[in-house]
């Protein structure tokens, strides 16, 4: 039987029951906070009479998006360990799997599907404000490659889900169902047989690294950009005032460059905190309990 298979060696075997339930705990709890503010964003962008003129707006409609997506990911994140197979090779390492290998495949085509929709839209936020303020761009020109953009989003994380569950590549881990080989780390032995995604490592690297990389370059691009734009206007303004002698007291254009670059900051950073130790954790081969656990508390905190 397949319960009586070797497996690989585990950073997470010697993990005791309290351990890997406050994993559980807070991964649930993360879900839900992500949950309920992309629920409130969507109810806010949909609630009448105000509907009709919010999705007037672009921004809005990126975000309508960007929350829909988030929220298909944080509902199955939120099942957690359920969906997991009941009978799988780690399961003296899980509490609560309650799943199948159906329930298993689906869980990481969701989680997988609302990720890296999620990146992509964050990137188009992020250009979004780039284009409004340094470049002028007006609604009808968002309107024009809107569709585009959202069809690209959508066509690629679809595509690249539907190839992850067909290959087989979505398997249990500790916390969900996602890209993982089975038995786990199996790939990294020669003296174990992978049963399923013996691939998984260069498909995490490919299809989760490369495009918070990706992301990460666009959105640290477009807000540094804006920055520089803002405040080489504001320092044509304070020359301006200076050459014909007005009071600057009530003209302080620097008050808006530093507004800008705060912002800018906040939006880098809050992207940097939520994927740094998922890049870190990888990284360094090596499943840190403090880690993991600082994983599920931010991850799904991308509102």
């Amino acid at each position: 039987m397949e319960s009586q298979l070797a497996i690989p060696p585990r950073d997470t075997e010697d993990w005791s029951y309290n351990q890997i339930l406050s994993l559980t705990i807070v991964n649930k709890i993360s879900a839900f906070l992500s949950l309920v503010g992309s629920g409130y964003i969507i109810f806010r962008n949909l609630r009448l009479p105000q509907r009709d003129e919010r999705l007037k707006l672009t921004y809005h409609r990126i975000m309508l998006g960007l929350s829909a997506h988030d929220s298909i990911s944080s509902i199955s994140i939120f099942f957690g360990s359920w969906a997991m197979p009941e009978d799988n090779l780690h399961s003296d390492e899980m509490i609560g799997n309650y799943g199948s290998w159906g329930t298993c495949t689906a869980q990481g085509f969701f989680i997988y599907y609302g990720y890296l929709s999620c990146v992509m839209y964050n990137s188009f936020l992020s250009a979004y404000f780039l284009l409004c303020i340094r470049y002028g761009w007006r609604e009808e020109q968002f309107r024009a490659i809107e569709p585009y953009c959202f069809c690209v989003a959508t066509g690629i994380s679809l595509s690249i889900s539907i190839y992850l569950a067909v290959t087989e590549s979505f398997n249990p881990t500790l916390k969900w169902c996602f890209i993982q080989s089975y038995p786990i780390n199996c790939e990294q032995y020669e003296e174990f047989e992978c049963i399923h995604g013996e691939n998984s490592s260069s498909y995490f690297v490919i299809f989760i690294v490369l495009p918070i990389c990706c992301a990460f370059a666009v959105i640290a691009y477009c807000m540094t950009s804006l920055y520089r734009h803002v405040r080489s206007v504001d320092k044509a303004l304070e020359e301006h005032i200076v050459t014909r002698g007005e009071s600057r007291r009530n003209n302080c254009p620097s008050d808006r460059s530093k507004k800008v670059f705060r912002i800018a900051c906040l939006y880098v950073g809050v992207f940097v905190l939520i994927w740094a130790p998922t890049l870190v954790n990888f990284l360094s081969h090596c499943v840190s309990f403090a880690n993991l656990l600082l994983i599920q508390s931010i991850f799904r905190l991308q509102h």
